[in-house]
């Protein structure tokens, strides 16, 4: 479903799933928390990996919370994300 909607984004206006919900969390962070590599493989390219949400959580921190180390490492292997971001 995640792929069918972003598909069907316009891609003309460079789209940003950068918006977050009341507790500062993106999709990705979303993504990250229910360890779905498929989603997070998804979204990456449409967001901005170091975004942290209000408790200064990136993905990255809560897929190293959660424990989930092939997530972490497809995050690190991106290249775009900040490893030496600090919460």
């Amino acid at each position: 479903m995640v792929s069918v909607l972003l598909t069907a984004m316009d891609t003309q206006r460079k789209p940003t799933l950068d918006a977050s919900c009341q507790f500062g969390q993106t999709a990705l962070h979303r993504a990250a928390w229910g360890g779905s590599a498929v989603v997070v493989k998804s979204v990456l390219q449409w967001i901005n990996p170091n975004i942290a949400d209000r408790h200064g959580n990136t993905a990255l921190h809560i897929a190293a919370e959660k424990g989930y180390k092939l997530l972490v490492a497809y995050l690190i292997d991106d290249g775009r994300v900040d490893v030496d971001s600090e919460n």
